[in-house]
Order: C-alpha cells, then structure tokens, then sequence
C-alpha cells in the first residue's frame, strides 16, 4: 500500500503530498523506483485530495485510488468503516484502493 502513495504522490507539488511521499518512499520494501504498479493516467488533484488510476502489473488489474480527507471518499459514495472514524477534530487522510478504505492517519 505505501508503494501506491509513493506513486500517487509523487509528482503532486502540494506540502502535504511531498511528506506523504517522503513518508511513503520510506516505507517501501522496493529499490529506487521498482514498483509493483504504473500509473495510468497524471492524479486529479482535488480540494479533498488526489484521485488515480494505477495498473497492479502483478495481477495485471486496473485499480482505483483515491486519497485525501473524508469528503473525497464521499464523495465518491465510499463509507468509512466505523472503526477508523475518528471523533477528535484532527485531521484525517484516508487511502481507497477500489472502494476499499486501507489506511487512515490522523495528523
């Protein structure tokens, strides 16, 4: 999943994208920039976030991503599971992959 941000993130010239991308490159159990996806098509950077398109070339699946706070998932008819809701006033980043919501980090 942190390969995924990395990707995403990486050409977004936003503060937040830049240390999401520090963050994720990090994180990644690859080499360099030997990732296990291709990016499809340049992240649609929205107020809420960044949308995408990836390629998983293991699977050879298309794949939807979307991350950003909890108006992009929304947005996009996606429902946060309970659990990661948080009722503080922090601010949330959510990852989605396909529907599927796999990270949350509160900053």
């Amino acid at each position: 999943m942190w390969q995924v941000v990395a990707l995403v993130e990486k050409e977004i010239r936003h503060p937040l994208a830049e240390v999401l991308y520090k963050e994720a490159f990090g994180r990644c159990e690859v080499v360099g920039t030997n990732y296990s996806y291709i990016l499809l098509e340049k992240p649609n950077i929205q107020k809420e976030g960044v949308s995408a398109r990836i390629l998983d070339k293991l699977e050879n699946k298309e794949m939807k991503v979307l991350i950003g706070n909890k108006n992009i998932l929304l947005n996009s008819n996606i429902e946060i599971p309970p659990f990661m809701k948080r009722s503080d006033a922090s601010t949330e980043l959510y990852l989605c992959i396909d529907s599927e919501v796999l990270m949350v980090r509160k900053s």
